[in-house]
């Protein structure tokens, strides 16, 4: 549920340790097979007497082929991962939670063109959106964890998102014209169901899915201290190296908070082969990918994520939500599956997956091809690098980032903002290879000979980032200090200057850095912008803020609401 990093297609090196492996509950494995060990030695960086770790299962032709797991459920305690530790798997909820309304429109009682507004009249929605469209985050309803993080406010539950979502005034776009992950879509979907049969979605999950699939250790949770007693602790990086638990705290439910296991995710999958609930008809549905308005198709259905991998057609759905970091990964026509349960930030649970795909499936893939091997490395002078460091603004989905070039001695990195720094290998005096994986990057110089751009050279296709030249006065920038007002939010921001940045206060404890990107624009980390407003005498007014998930949100400020505080007083 938490956005992913920017830096997704340049995925940062996986520190595999070389330790022996130490792995619990594994079955029986066919003697000879040299997989297992394979497998072992994937996992061995989690695979450590005090750290948290991974479980993974495997799963072919109805069986549950391999399941063991890597690290500790509780590192305090030193007690280890298993098939049988529950996890909370985050956003691959989703697919349950899409399944269950699949089921009411199985039974009559729902209908996928339904207009939820029918059903939920406290929201002030203009234009209808359908149960399909928020099934397939078309509906263009603003992300509820972007918006509470910009409140400022943790926990949130279920009465709480429904609460937040009627103040909002504006959607990111018109039902079914675009799509936008938006974990806001599958909490309604979950009070839906409660709207529509009078029982929680946890009761009716239990009654219909989990239940008749003998999935026992499933659930949706409830209060903390249901908790089940072994469900993993997750962990996340902290100062000096460390990894440090997360307290579980109340949560919403439908977008995330299914607890299970790797055992009973084996059950789970193999009702995409046997349909014993819902039949033919409920995985037909599940496996429709979303049509715009346009016509065009997009590759999620219901909660799950259509690709391929090495030539052959994939399905499947991650999570990501404090220190769990989970994949379940389906190859339909191989009638194969991988689940990666993790319970630290640190993992890599989707591309652990695909790299047992590639032990177990390896004669079904297309082959690899080799590795193309970097030109060899030129020296390149400080005063060249000098000249490339700095900040570039690059647009990914319509939205603003901020890529920073800089060298440490002799050694040239790059960064997203807000992101860990990776470094770059020069093969010649323009061009530059991130260090571990198969990109470039290629600056570029305008007729005055001043570096103007950089293109970033990737197998999906390129992506231009341009220099930032954007520079404020410090009385410009001091214009922009001051507590701003979200009536969508009915909370504040606080801006402030500091050593001749722009840093924005959200709560009491989080303060963030502002980039400029332009006169009025600048980004925060993970790439949310701030357009300023200026009204009379060119006085700053307030702001917009805008994100992948949440676009046009109005704050206004300061002089606003400096009025607003004087006459409330």
């Amino acid at each position: 549920m938490i956005r992913p990093p920017v830096c997704v297609w340049l995925a940062l090196p996986c520190l595999y340790l070389l330790l022996p492996p130490r792995a619990t509950g594994a079955p029986d494995q066919a003697i000879g097979d040299p997989r297992p060990a394979r497998v072992d030695a994937l996992f061995s960086a989690w695979d450590k007497p005090d750290s948290p770790g991974c479980v993974t299962g495997v799963m072919e032709q109805g069986k549950l082929l391999f399941a063991k797991g890597y690290g500790l459920a509780d590192t305090a305690r030193g007690v280890p991962l298993s098939p049988d530790t529950v996890f909370d798997i985050a956003s691959m909820s989703k697919q349950f939670t899409a399944a269950n309304i699949g089921l009411l429109v199985l039974d009559r009682k729902l209908a996928l063109t339904d207009d939820v507004r029918a059903s939920f009249p406290e929201l002030p929605i203009d234009a209808p959106v359908t149960i399909d469209e928020l099934i397939h985050h078309a509906s263009g309803l603003r992300d509820y964890a972007e918006l509470n993080m910009l409140r400022g406010v943790e926990p949130i539950d279920n009465k709480g998102v429904i609460a937040l979502l009627a103040r909002q005034k504006a959607l990111n776009f018109p039902p079914g014209s675009q799509t936008a992950y938006s974990n806001t879509n599958y909490v309604l979907l979950a009070e839906l169901v409660q709207r529509t049969t009078g029982k929680t979605l946890a009761t009716f999950a239990r009654e219909r899915v989990f239940g008749p699939l003998k999935m026992q250790s499933t659930r949706y949770a409830g209060s903390v201290s249901a908790d089940p007693a072994n469900l993993a602790n997750s962990y996340v990086p902290a100062a000096g190296g460390k990894l440090i638990p997360v307290p579980r705290a109340i949560q919403t439910v439908g977008d995330g908070n299914l607890l299970t296991t790797v055992r009973d995710l084996a059950r789970w999958d193999e009702n995409f082969y046997t349909h014993r609930v819902g039949g033919k008809a409920l995985i037909r549905m599940m496996r429709a990918p979303a049509t715009l308005t346009s016509g065009e198709h997009i590759p999620y259905g219901f909660g799950l994520m259509f690709d391929e991998y090495r030539g052959v057609p994939t399905e499947a759905h991650g999570g990501s939500y404090h220190g769990f970091r989970t994949e379940l990964l389906r190859f339909p026509q191989q009638h194969f599956s991988i689940s990666v349960l993790c319970n630290v930030a640190t993992a890599d649970a989707a591309g652990l997956a695909h790299q047992v795909a590639d032990i177990y499936l390896g004669a079904a893939l297309r082959p690899q091809p080799p590795p193309i091997a970097p030109p060899a490395e030129v020296k390149i002078d400080q005063q060249t690098l000098d000249a490339y460091a700095g900040e570039y603004v690059i647009q990914v989905n319509g939205q603003p980032h901020v890529l920073l070039f800089g060298r440490r001695g002799d050694r040239f990195f790059s960064q997203f903002f807000g992101e860990p720094a990776f470094e770059l290998l020069p093969f010649s005096a323009t061009e530059f290879f991130p260090k571990t994986q198969d990109a470039r990057f290629v600056f570029e110089r305008a007729k005055d000979g001043a570096v103007s751009s950089v293109t970033l050279h990737r197998a999906s296709g390129d992506l231009v980032a341009r220099r930032n030249v954007a520079a404020a006065s410090p009385e410009k920038l001091g214009e922009l200090a001051g507590i701003y007002y979200s009536e969508e939010l009915d909370a504040h921001l606080r801006l402030e200057i500091l050593d001749g940045h722009v840093i924005v206060n959200i709560g009491p404890e989080r303060r963030f850095p502002l980039l400029q990107i332009s006169a009025s624009r600048f980004v925060m980390p993970a790439g949310g912008t701030f357009e300023f407003r200026r009204g009379e005498a060119g006085r700053v007014s307030g702001f917009d803020y805008s994100s992948d998930r949440v676009r046009g949100l109005a704050f206004v400020g300061p002089a606003a609401v400096a009025g607003a505080l004087a006459r409330h007083h």
